[in-house]
């Protein structure tokens, strides 16, 4: 992610103790409701890569 700033957070959470929060500075930002993933539960990189190039 060249020219992109990103930093990852713990952030208090009612449900779970503690949650992740992604604070980004994008050239680019697309909003997904799910990720492809694999049956061993990891993200499908190549399938976003595929979705957003353009």
């Amino acid at each position: 992610m060249k020219g992109e700033t990103l930093s990852v957070v713990g952030v208090p959470d009612a449900k779970y103790g503690e949650e992740i929060l992604a604070c980004v500075i994008p050239r680019r930002l697309e909003i997904v409701e799910a990720f492809p993933m694999t049956v061993s539960g990891k993200v499908r990189k190549i399938e976003l890569r595929e979705r957003f190039a353009a």
